[in-house]
């Protein structure tokens, strides 16, 4: 029975409770996803204080208080940004015989995005949170011709992130979907994004497809539209960076553990409220044993309530001023230090050089060539993808299965992504300079080349910045006095060269 008519013989009470129905992945995952989502946008719980942990025994002012004063640094968004940047930094090529698709290349969900500036914001996505989808559908509205070749109506790709896609039924291969439901933004632009912030019942829909059939129903159950077609599949194409192993339909996010981010921003306000409680000096006051409560009563109204460096105090007992211990802020920033560098490594973008890693050609080589693999299989998966939407596009476009494989052939699409990211002559340089540091030519000679490489690899950064880079590497152990870095570690954990961490969402 088609979808809608088997919903349609439902009470309003089991309707509804159909539609709220989400799959056990998505149950398993979603909380996750939205602080990946949040940690890419820097909103929610990040904007809120909501992701702070709150301190056993913290009264609840204190707590309120330390959200409305928690800080967020988007890490999320700096290594996603690395990654895009490179992916798409040569240009992508694109050619194709079919005029019809080179006009939708131009504007691909009716809202006059081009395609390379919607496949930037859909990989973003897929990378941060684990993956997207792309919903190849028509606009709205009465069909301009009898059957599927004469209807006009236009074409729209429409991203549906991991937190819209609620439900999902697939053939035994694990991929083809049979089913999929979405949770729709209810807003006056029909072909908006579906970034479901709303909650409320009136602002969102349950948009429902299968092979043969889609229908739209309101946040309580009720039908708002529904219609037959004839592609033979659910018109949805996911964008996977990185495969998950265990479920075939998913991803994995670039970060592991969403909550090494959340554990980065609760360090940061930690270390805030110790600073504001320790960086100051507290009077004291000895008041002598046989002064009895009278003693202490007459020493604080000795005091009052407005102390100053440039009053001077005239009280009973001794006085100074008492310094809390400093080490402890020093030992949270240190591990926020950690945290960010965990958060680098998982990205394979490493933030700072711990001193065992930066010495041989090996270690250079191997970061170099394992963020250089992740960036083809990120390069890859949008190719393959954006194959698969031109291919729908046709689908829409012609009567049948047959006609649309046909024409997709003749439209000889060819989807081409940068094969090099990192430029030859850089490339040659960072080996130059890996063999260099290598052959211990001494510290002055070594320091040299290292600063040589740090401006080459970030030549935009500020002379503030470069002066801290070129202290540090000028605090660095000579070449002697370093353990070697064995040849292919750093990627222990995560697998060995070329290879990626395979962690839950």
């Amino acid at each position: 029975m088609p979808l809608a008519a088997a919903l349609a013989e439902l009470g309003d009470a089991q309707r509804r409770a159909l539609l709220e129905r989400v799959h056990p992945l998505y149950t398993a995952f979603t909380h996750a996803w939205r602080i990946l989502f949040d940690a890419l946008e820097g909103t929610g719980g990040f904007l809120s204080g909501e992701y702070l942990w709150k301190y056993p025994r913290e009264e609840d002012k204190d707590f309120i208080a330390r959200q409305e004063q928690a800080r967020y640094h988007n890490y999320a968004k700096t290594l996603v940004n690395i990654y895009v940047r490179y992916a798409f930094h040569g240009g992508v090529t694109r050619t194709t015989a079919d005029r019809d698709l080179d006009v939708w290349w131009n504007d691909v969900d009716g809202a006059g995005t081009k395609i390379n500036d919607f496949m930037k914001r859909v990989t973003r996505i897929a990378l941060a949170i684990s993956h997207a989808g792309i919903l190849i559908d028509k606009e709205a509205g009465a069909p301009t011709g009898p059957t599927r070749a004469e209807d006009t109506a236009r074409v729209l790709a429409l991203v549906q992130t991991p937190l819209s896609i609620l439900d999902w039924r697939t053939a035994r291969n694990g991929m083809t979907l049979t089913y999929a439901k979405f949770r729709e933004a209810v807003a006056a632009d029909p072909v908006g994004p579906s970034d479901l912030e709303a909650e409320d019942d009136e602002a969102f829909s349950y948009l429902l497809w299968d092979d043969t059939e889609w229908a739209r129903y309101d946040a309580l159950g009720t039908e708002v539209d529904r219609d037959t077609h004839d592609l033979g599949r659910v018109p949805l194409v996911m964008l996977r960076p990185e495969p998950s192993s265990q479920y075939p339909f998913l991803g994995q996010p670039l970060f592991g553990n969403a909550n090494v981010l959340r554990a980065i921003y609760n360090r940061c306000s930690e270390e805030d409220e110790v600073l504001r409680n320790s960086s100051f000096s507290m009077l004291g006051v000895s008041v002598s044993d046989t002064a009895g409560p009278e003693g202490v009563a007459r020493a604080k109204t000795d005091l009052g309530q407005d102390i100053g460096t440039t009053r001077a105090i005239v009280v009973q007992g001794a006085i100074d001023y008492k310094t809390p211990d400093q080490t402890v802020p020093g030992a949270i920033r240190d591990n926020i230090a950690f945290l960010i560098q965990e958060v680098y490594r998982m990205a394979h973008v490493f933030y700072q050089r711990d001193t065992r890693d930066t010495e041989t050609a090996e270690a250079i080589k191997l970061k170099h060539n394992e963020l250089q693999e992740m960036l083809l299989g990120v390069v890859e998966e949008n190719e393959r993808a954006e194959r698969e939407m031109a291919y729908l596009f046709f689908l829409w476009r012609e009567p049948n299965d047959a006609a649309a494989k046909t024409r997709f052939e003749a439209a000889q699409v060819q989807v081409q992504y940068p094969r090099e990211f990192f430029v030859s002559d850089m490339a040659a340089d960072l080996d130059k300079w890996a063999k260099g540091i290598a052959l211990d030519l001494g510290k002055t000679m070594t320091t040299v080349l290292k600063k040589q490489a740090a401006r080459s690899l970030a030549p935009a950064l500020d002379a503030a910045t470069r002066k801290t880079i070129d202290s540090e590497i000028d605090a660095q152990p000579a070449q002697q006095d370093v353990v070697p870095y064995p040849v292919g570690a750093g990627a222990g954990d995560r697998g060995g060269p070329g290879r990626r961490a395979i962690a839950a969402p």
